[in-house]
């Protein structure tokens, strides 16, 4: 059954440290993040990846966002970040900006949906970093939702969405706001894939 845990703004951590923990078992969690909610699982477990796409009735062949706690976390997970890359990071990051790169050879092809690209985002959320920090590890974010439908806006929704298709739901309140912003940078420029909260021009 699906546990629901409000999470105590003043004192996160232990809520946080039992998320991360659950997310290390191989369970699925969803999240508040600085934009919407989001689903976890562990970005080194198969299995977990799996459940996430059945779950959201998503296509295979579509790529996983990761998050991760900070900037310097982004090298092991990419082949290279390009100076345009570099340079939107240096503005953006944290916040609500993804970016997409060469996935590195150590991420599961089910992440990247096999296309060998990998959208990743440093998120500005201190609830989110902690998490981060608990877990050790970077961690899935795509959105909490089914693929064509509304992402939910808080803990209720994403009960109603997943049923016990999930195994913790972390209540962070009503979230509403704009996606992240969605930037390609494998091709040496800035290709926009998605305009979101922040407003970034193509550049070649």
């Amino acid at each position: 059954m699906t546990e629901i845990v409000k999470i105590n703004r003043e004192d996160p951590d232990p809520v946080l440290k039992e998320a991360a923990l659950r997310v290390k078992e191989g369970k699925i969690i969803v999240f508040p993040t600085d934009t919407l909610y989001g689903i976890g699982v562990d970005i080194y477990n198969d299995r977990a990846i799996d459940r996430v796409f059945l779950i959201k009735k998503r296509d295979s062949g579509s790529p996983i966002l990761i998050l991760i706690e900070k900037p310097s976390d982004l090298f092991p997970l990419v082949k290279k970040v390009p100076p345009a890359g570099r340079e939107l990071i240096d503005r953006f990051w944290p916040g609500p900006l993804t970016l997409i790169f060469d996935a590195s050879e150590s991420l599961s092809p089910r992440l990247t949906g096999n296309t060998g690209k990998i959208g990743i985002r440093c998120p500005d959320s201190r609830l989110v970093q902690r998490l981060l920090s608990f877990l050790k590890s970077p961690i899935t974010a795509t959105s909490a939702n089914r693929s064509h439908e509304p992402p939910c806006q808080n803990a209720s929704e994403a009960e109603k969405y997943f049923g016990n298709q999930v195994d913790l739901i972390l209540d962070g309140g009503t979230l509403v706001s704009e996606p992240s912003t969605v930037a390609d940078v494998t091709g040496g420029t800035i290709k926009i894939i998605r305009q979101g909260k922040i407003k970034i021009e193509n550049h070649t």
